[in-house]
């Protein structure tokens, strides 16, 4: 016997979430684009490149990536910001640097 098992928010079990791309909705960035799937968000933009303000860091044959990454505090199971969470957050946007 066959039964068709329905998860909770309503899908069959070969049901995907529904899935949204967008480019460049951030107008201010130089690039940009958002992707959905079921109520997950992601935003990413770019912008630059920028003169760099330093001259001990300019160098013809290099560039500068800063990388900033941020989760909303109920995108977590912590549900609080704290220490640890901020350590995660920073050694996710370094591993995106490398």
């Amino acid at each position: 016997v066959f039964m068709e098992v329905i998860r909770g928010n309503g899908r069959r079990q070969e049901d995907i979430r529904g899935i949204d791309i967008s480019m460049n909705p951030i107008r201010y960035a130089d690039g940009s684009a958002t992707f959905k799937i079921g109520n997950t968000s992601v935003v990413a933009y770019v912008q630059g490149p920028h003169e760099v303000l330093m001259r001990k860091k300019a160098a013809t044959e290099k560039g500068i990536l800063n990388v900033k990454f941020f989760m909303t505090n109920f995108s977590t199971p912590e549900h609080k910001t704290n220490i640890k969470k901020n350590i995660k957050m920073n050694e996710f946007g370094n591993l995106l640097k490398s």
